[in-house]
């Protein structure tokens, strides 16, 4: 009976333990965590891909017929007064200012608009001293003559029609209808051959919903094709009726490109192009956890690890972090989720 009794009492007591263990509180965790304050930066960037059109007008016609036996002409580059575009059958073709298109031989004794526009290339290219006045006299001949042996062709000193195109403007940026004019290609003449890019091309970015809610009309952009980059900003947001929207792209100054057209791609009439756009601008500071981050009112502040509030000022967010003012590197600041802490 004793030992029974011993045994009866052990195992109270066993029992007694095992249910105090498995119902005692857990220790009391600490309600935050803690984190330095560091000197870092802050900034956030999206990847975007952007659409460039370019308006394209028909400027001058091919006159020749043959095979295009070369192409002067970089895709999309300035043109200049006297410049070679193309060859056909190794005769090469240049382009001059006016508003007369090439229709006619041209040689001495001729009288029009069409020799003065001769002339006033001639003039630009420095071989003609008197001004242009639309008479084909010895003078142009001579004069043209020095230009032909310029360019390594033979010195006639006549041109034989469609030798030199007309377009209204130069310098102005020009690109062959690659349809027509490549080389290899066979001319009948008549072919529209060049076209004339618009000043400034329109840019644009398809954007997710996401992302159009993160863009902001003014924020920075990059963009890079072909070797080349050039930068902007965001002159505009379009929403759809599906959420997406498209920013479009330019500079501050209202224009698409500005001084950067020149290296903007503009081989075909749609032409995609990589680039980003800054979300958060880069900024260097002292930077915290968001989570660190407490509100009284408009009042945001910082606690110290002993307890004690900092105000601070958030100058950038980004990616769960924040560069604040009024706090310096390496201190110690709480993290919780309890605003009264």
């Amino acid at each position: 009976m004793i030992i029974a009794t011993f045994v009866t009492l052990g195992i109270a007591l066993l029992s007694s333990w095992r249910i105090q263990t498995d119902v005692a509180p857990p220790p009391t965790a600490q309600p935050y965590a803690v984190a330095t304050a560091r000197a870092g930066v802050v900034g956030q960037s999206a990847a975007i891909r952007a659409e460039v059109r370019w308006g394209r007008t028909p400027v001058a016609r091919n006159l020749l017929t043959g095979t295009v036996t070369s192409v002067a002409l970089e895709d999309t580059a300035m043109a200049h007064t006297g410049q070679e575009l193309y060859s056909v059958d190794l005769r090469p073709v240049h382009v001059a200012a006016g508003s007369t298109p090439a229709f006619r031989d041209l040689e001495e004794g001729m009288t029009g608009p069409d020799v003065r526009q001769l002339q006033a290339m001639l003039a630009v290219q420095g071989w003609l001293r008197s001004s242009p006045d639309g008479i084909f006299g010895p003078s142009t001949k001579s004069a043209l003559k020095g230009w032909q042996l310029s360019e390594g062709e033979e010195a006639t000193g006549a041109v034989a029609r469609g030798r030199v195109l007309f377009v209204s403007t130069l310098p102005a940026r020009l690109s062959l209808d690659t349809q027509n004019v490549s080389v290899g290609a066979l001319l009948a003449g008549n072919e529209p051959a060049v076209v004339e890019l618009a000043s400034d091309p329109r840019i644009e970015a398809a954007l997710s919903a996401d992302l159009l809610a993160s863009v902001r009309d003014g924020a920075t952009s990059t963009l890079a094709a072909q070797g080349s980059t050039w930068s902007g900003v965001i002159r505009s947001t379009e929403v759809g009726e599906d959420g997406t929207g498209k920013a479009v792209l330019g500079q501050s100054d209202g224009s698409s490109c500005g001084e950067d057209c020149p290296f903007v791609p503009g081989s075909e009439d749609s032409v995609q192009v990589r680039g980003e756009v800054v979300l958060v601008p880069r900024t260097e500071g002292t930077v915290v956890p968001i989570a660190a981050i407490r509100s009284a009112g408009t009042d945001m502040y910082v606690v110290d690890a002993t307890g004690h509030r900092h105000l601070v000022t958030i100058l950038a967010s980004a990616s769960g972090r924040a560069v604040v003012d009024g706090i310096e590197p390496s201190m110690r600041v709480r993290i919780s989720s309890d605003a009264s802490e």
